[in-house]
């Protein structure tokens, strides 16, 4: 293999994940705005849904080549207590390897990467729900 089609293949890898992170993360943030559990226990689909507006949550587009990191996102997502003081923290690395360590699953750098793109995606869109709440809370809403 010549060293031109090897920078052909390595941008082809790179521009697939690049891809694949901007997928899934705007996947999260849909997931994040419609399918969160509020205060009041109710999602946001929930409630356009009880207002006959169905229309206004869009279904959730996960990339099938992230079906899997979707998977271990959500996983390792709610094995943690990811809200201190109302805000969302991340998923610390020591979290990370430990699912990795416990479940025996193995994730590679560039999919490690993904994850974090996804957590901070997430960590993003629910400050913004929970700021919301408050906010409506405030007004007595």
């Amino acid at each position: 293999m010549d060293t031109r089609s090897i920078e052909r293949s390595a941008r082809r890898s790179i521009q697939f994940f690049l891809t694949l992170s901007a997928g899934l993360c705007a996947a999260i943030e849909d997931w994040c705005r419609y399918d969160t559990i509020g205060p009041d226990g109710t999602t946001r689909r929930e409630r356009n849904e009880d207002f006959g507006r169905p229309e206004l949550s869009p279904e959730i587009d996960v990339p099938e080549d992230g079906a899997h990191l979707w998977a271990i996102y959500h996983e390792v997502s709610s094995s943690i207590n990811r809200i201190h003081d109302g805000r969302c923290s991340p998923i610390s690395p020591v979290d990370f390897t430990a699912w990795v360590n416990l479940t025996g699953t193995i994730v590679s750098a560039d999919e490690y990467g993904i994850l974090q793109d996804m957590d901070r995606a997430y960590i993003k869109g629910l400050n913004i729900e929970i700021a919301a709440y408050e906010a409506a809370a405030q007004q007595g809403h």
